[in-house]
């Protein structure tokens, strides 16, 4: 006959498979040596998000792992870089953002490339009939003859009458239907494409000048301790996005980056991006969110980010930015263990053996997330991927 010591002194053994511990503090830099790969910040502040995420750009510097890009739209993760690198000498930094307008659109792309992103910016605005469509296919043959490809470089060229464009184009060997399509371009085609490249010159990020700096991650010859950040927040985000899709997945190809992440970018299900960070990961690329619920993002976005895996993950709890929902859905990918409690099988007769000694006890089970919400009070931060298959209740980290 068990009683009840000995049935729970055998569930707190079988219980150990939960594999959750619990410390004074986690050190961050410690934390990323060990946890490498795809990864997952959330929850906490901006500023918390940024200490978790610099601490970890910074030591990928150090060690020379492999360029990164940063897409954001926080001015900490900037801020906290642009810091990093000036005090600690750490590796090298390339900005491009409102402060620094150095980013030169379609540097390096091909005509269909260029052809293909202003199609579907225009599809997306109601604008592209066939024969815009075939206006776009037209100017960008001959864009490349008299210019080097550049969001600056087609607003010059579009600056000139169309039957211009042609007499350029023809006279520097241009093909026959695209020097007509230019001829004959109806005045409201051509009005739609001059005003779509004004209206990307406004919605593009990174406050782009007009000068061409040939400055863009997916052509520059990145170190394997470079860190190049871009600040893609717009008014227009789609627009944003598709291209900055584009572009990641031309600088994947090149097999010069090591890791893809994004800061405060959120995501939407079926968007470019979505496409491109799997294909990146495909790649052997890390990939890398930060973000105040990513967990929720992902879940929402889970049929077209379920190739994506990480194999860690920085919950940080020291912030009310995560609802109790949310914090439910962060806790999720931890994993679930078989909890074990102590239940009575066999009661005793209760007037002979009122503290119930001789009750006869088994053992029960029940499926439990390996941390739930209320495991969390009073810690700081979970932490996830730096030792084996341990997740880390931390008190503070730092």
């Amino acid at each position: 006959m068990a009683g009840r010591g000995t049935i729970q002194t055998q569930c707190n053994k079988l219980n150990r498979e939960r594999r959750v511990v619990t410390r004074s503090h986690v050190n961050l830099s410690n934390f990323w040596k060990s946890a490498r790969g795809s990864f997952v910040i959330e929850g906490g502040s901006e500023e918390t998000r940024t200490l978790a995420l610099v601490t970890k750009l910074g030591l990928e510097m150090s060690c020379q792992t492999g360029a990164s890009i940063v897409l954001t739209s926080s001015r900490y993760v900037e801020d906290a870089l642009i810091s990093l690198v000036t005090q600690s000498g750490v590796g090298f930094l390339q900005v491009c953002s409102p402060r620094y307008p150095r980013y030169d659109y379609f540097y390096g792309w091909d005509d269909a490339e260029i052809a293909g992103y202003l199609v579907s910016v225009a599809q997306e605005r109601n604008l592209a009939d066939q024969a815009l469509v075939q206006l776009i296919a037209a100017f960008v043959s001959v864009l490349k003859l008299c210019y080097r490809p550049s969001l600056g470089s087609m607003r010059a060229l579009a600056d000139y009458d169309f039957s211009q464009i042609a007499d350029l184009g023809e006279a520097r060997g241009a093909k026959q239907y695209h020097v007509n399509t230019l001829r004959t371009a109806a005045p409201a085609s051509a009005s739609a494409l001059r005003f779509l490249l004004d209206w990307l010159h406004q919605a593009l990020p990174s406050a782009t000048t007009d000068e061409e700096t040939r400055e863009n991650f997916s052509t520059a010859n990145l170190m394997s301790n470079e860190t190049y950040i871009v600040n893609i927040s717009s008014a227009e985000p789609s627009a944003a996005n598709a291209y900055f899709a584009h572009e990641i997945d031309r600088a994947v190809r090149s097999g010069m980056v090591a890791r893809v992440i994004l800061a405060d970018i959120p995501l939407t299900a079926a968007g470019p991006l979505v496409n491109a960070l799997v294909g990146a990961q495909m790649r052997n690329c890390e990939v890398g969110f930060s973000l105040v619920n990513a967990s929720r993002m992902l879940q929402i976005a889970q049929s077209d980010l379920g190739a994506l895996t990480f194999g860690a993950r920085a919950l940080l709890l020291d912030s009310a930015a995560l609802t109790a929902g949310d914090l439910s859905v962060a806790l999720q990918p931890l994993g679930t263990y078989l909890y074990h409690y102590p239940v009575r099988s066999t009661p005793g007769f209760v007037l002979m053996d009122p503290l119930g000694s001789k009750d006869e006890w088994s053992i029960a089970t029940q499926e439990r997330l390996r941390v739930r919400p209320e495991d969390t009070a009073g810690y700081a931060g979970v932490f996830y991927g730096d030792d084996g298959l341990d997740v880390t209740l931390a008190r503070e980290y730092r």
